[in-house]
């Protein structure tokens, strides 16, 4: 492996950043990886600290009026009658070089003052019927004449407008060849009503068919929608995204005629408490990400087609869970779901090739015994948390159970994270662990490993105590490699420390190796 210098170009989803840190083991030490993006919300969401985000300035005065000079009038400079109508329209875009670009080819061509003065009154109506061949635009965080998306070119195929400040989408819009919206960071609170009286003009309009060729919705941080967009008209949406919409608690039961979806992040909706019950009928969705939905407590049914769930600290998610039909599932995230004690279906897993389960603090021994000799020929990562309630005289060591892997393939031991507390103050960096593999009810080996502090992977709860990670990650072949033959473990500290919760992850062979096929 060589070091690399990674660059991440205008990022507007975690799910883009994620797919990227799941390939960092690709990377050689001192790596760097570079990302860009206009919404900091993003970088928020995966934890990354404000000093480590570089913010540039906005072009001031004289930089911007250069930038739209040279669209407007192919020079440094504006032409003289119009230096002061050309600052009223550098104002406008708040210094952003995008808009500057658009805005300055809006008044190319324009040469007399009557007309610039008609265009900055009238701009965002006479300023886009003159762009009718367009076919993708982008406004972010413009703010035009009375906001209306009826002035739009209506060939427009992809529409970009985050911050958008109006509060709805009127449905009398000549919308029918979009295929994306991305209404983000705007102050939208009701998409479209679609309760409209049967004969009204509004219901003609749905009737009409105004965003049946829509393909991409994206309305996510929009802080202030309450309610979800009916989606009956939108039968061939592919892609949602509601991603940090703080205000919504359910979505509509009409997302089930969806049957051309197969992408819905609802990220971080941190009051949303239910999903529609007829969820089962989206039989084109592969990917379902419900991660920080903290208020969501069962997820219903789900079509067989789904390829990944992510609901990692859906930490009110108790209800039983039902997996049983989803055979192609390849990646199930519970990851911090803390009052989860069993699903169902675990056996019909047959294509997972990473299951994820470390801080579902309260998985039942039942469950935890399921995975004595299964084995799932996929798997590639496995996470899970010990439970106290396996052997009751054990006191305080956890036991593990895990399924195997692929002969051909095996997992091996990535690391053990032990949180508690040291009984040594004087020796509080490191813990010493004792780990046994069982056959059955037979110790077939045991070692004692050094633990060592870990600041980075401390618990928000600190009554839980602190961090001791041990990595075996190519450091201990012989300890790493016999999760390959034996899957139930005992843990324990060697030197009396108190720990509350053990977390354990297991990789395939072929990750150390560099190879992921």
């Amino acid at each position: 492996m060589k070091t690399a210098l990674v660059i991440l170009d205008d990022v507007d989803r975690v799910d883009q950043i994620d797919e990227l840190l799941n390939q960092q083991h690709l990377f050689a030490a001192g790596s760097k990886i570079i990302v860009t993006t206009k919404c900091e919300d993003v970088l928020i969401m995966k934890g990354i600290e404000n000093h480590k985000i570089y913010k540039p300035n906005e072009l001031d005065e004289d930089e911007s009026l250069k930038l739209f000079s040279h669209h407007a009038f192919l020079s440094e400079r504006p032409l003289e009658p119009f230096v002061e109508l050309s600052k009223q329209v550098v104002q406008l875009t708040g210094g952003l070089p995008l808009e500057l670009e658009i805005f300055g080819s809006l008044f190319y061509n324009i040469r007399t003052e009557d007309e610039w003065e008609e265009m900055l009154i009238d701009l965002g109506t006479e300023a886009f019927e003159r762009l009718h061949p367009l076919r993708l635009l982008r406004v972010n965080f413009a703010n035009f004449k009375n906001n209306d998306f009826r002035n739009f070119p209506e060939d427009l195929k992809w529409l970009e407008w985050r911050g958008c400040p109006s509060e709805s989408l009127p449905l009398d819009c000549r919308f029918k060849k979009l295929s994306i919206l991305i209404l983000s960071q705007s102050n939208i609170t009701q998409l479209w009503n679609e309760s409209a009286p049967s004969g009204t003009e509004l219901n003609m309009k749905l009737e009409e068919g105004v965003f049946h060729g829509l393909k991409v919705l994206d309305l996510s941080f929009c802080a202030h929608l309450n309610s979800s967009p009916g989606f009956a008209s939108v039968p061939n949406l592919q892609k949602l995204i509601l991603d940090d919409c703080t205000s919504l608690t359910e979505l509509d039961e009409s997302l089930g005629c969806l049957e051309e979806l197969k992408f819905l992040s609802m990220r971080m909706c941190e009051n949303l408490t239910r999903l529609p019950n007829n969820m089962h009928q989206l039989l084109s969705l592969e990917n379902l990400i419900l991660r920080n939905c903290s208020k969501l407590s069962a997820i219903p049914k789900l079509p067989s087609s789904l390829i990944t769930l992510d609901a990692e600290d859906c930490t009110d998610l108790q209800m039983p869970l039902d997996f049983s039909n989803l055979t192609n599932l390849k990646s199930l995230n519970l990851e911090g779901c803390k009052m989860i004690e069993y699903f169902n279906g675990l056996g019909g897993l047959e294509s997972i090739e990473v299951l994820l389960m470390d801080g579902c603090e309260r998985l039942s021994s039942d469950f935890m015994e399921k995975f004595q000799g299964m084995r799932f020929e996929h798997l590639k990562e496995f996470s899970i948390t010990g439970s106290r309630s396996y052997f009751e005289t054990l006191g305080e060591a956890m036991v593990f159970m895990f399924p195997y892997g692929s002969e051909k393939d095996p997992l091996l031991m990535d690391y053990v994270r032990c949180h508690g507390d040291v009984i040594d103050d004087k020796n509080h960096r490191n813990i010493m662990v004792l780990i046994r593999y069982y056959a059955g009810d037979e110790v077939k080996f045991e070692a004692v490993k050094e633990a060592c502090r870990d600041d980075d992977n401390d618990l928000e709860d600190h009554n839980r105590g602190y961090c001791y990670t041990l990595n075996l990650n190519g450091n201990d072949e012989v300890t790493r490699q016999l999760t390959a033959f034996y899957n139930k473990i005992y843990i324990s500290t060697a030197d009396g420390s108190l720990l509350r919760r053990i977390d354990m992850k297991l990789r395939h062979n072929n990750y150390w190796a560099g190879n992921t096929s």
